[in-house]
């Protein structure tokens, strides 16, 4: 079977807004999955732990490698499920990622709109964890 590539949005958004990438993905003969998840009403672990752990779990019984393309939170969430892999004492398996902005340094945006409503309402937990302060994600 071909490599599987995980595709993952950002905050805010559906997979539909992957889809272009999916299906450039397919024609060069990836298996792609567009992951559709609540990027606002959970924390960034909860989101590994929920979607994107049980997804490449899923995958690596039909692929020998499980690729990202991501964009922005995306991103944040292929590094921290990364880390989380590794810190747990798996080896590198050659997979690759393409992440399209995310916000590894943080997000001065978010550090503007997380105080302030509607924003810190409608983006939920997500936003709170996406800042430059050294507590953030991102950072972490």
């Amino acid at each position: 079977m071909p490599d599987s590539v995980l595709i993952l949005h950002g905050l805010g958004r559906t997979s539909l807004s992957m889809a272009p990438l999916a299906l450039g993905l397919r024609r060069a003969g990836f298996h792609t999955t567009l992951v559709d998840y609540p990027s606002r009403r959970h924390s960034v672990e909860e989101l590994v732990e929920a979607v994107v752990a049980p997804r490449v779990e899923a995958l690596g019984h039909h692929s020998e490698r499980v690729h990202f393309v991501t964009h922005s939170l995306g991103g944040v969430l292929a590094r921290a499920h990364a880390a989380m892999r590794y810190d747990a004492g798996h080896r590198g398996d050659d997979s690759r990622a393409v992440m399209i902005a995310p916000p590894h340094a943080g997000s001065e945006i978010a550090d503007l709109l997380r105080q302030r409503q509607p924003f810190k309402s409608v983006l939920g937990p997500t936003l709170q964890e996406l800042g430059t302060d050294p507590d953030s994600v991102p950072l972490g």
